[in-house]
């Protein structure tokens, strides 16, 4: 299973994928060489802060929508306190 994964994988991840030969320069080129100085630029852009940034802010988000389902569990239902004190009327007038 896993050597199917890696099949599929490897060709994005490995240094020697799209190899050619350049006939102006009359080299073998790689087309890693590429993909890294172009992730380094876009880094250097900011483009990786932003990234992190954005995955930042979408769990802050989901963060601000849970706590804000509490508070208004908590302003229906009250607390556990506030249950408990329910809960102890209840039992103790029975």
């Amino acid at each position: 299973m896993w050597t199917s994964y890696h099949d599929i994988v490897n060709p994005f991840i490995s240094d020697d994928q799209g190899k050619y030969w350049d006939e102006v320069l009359g080299m073998e080129r790689s087309l890693g060489n590429y993909r890294n100085a172009m992730l380094k630029t876009w880094k250097d852009m900011g483009g990786q802060e932003s990234f992190f940034n954005s995955i930042k802010n979408s769990f802050e988000i989901v963060f601000t929508a849970l706590t804000k389902f509490r508070e208004g569990f908590r302003s229906v239902i009250g607390d556990y306190k506030q249950s408990a004190k329910t809960f102890y009327n209840i039992t103790k007038a029975l």
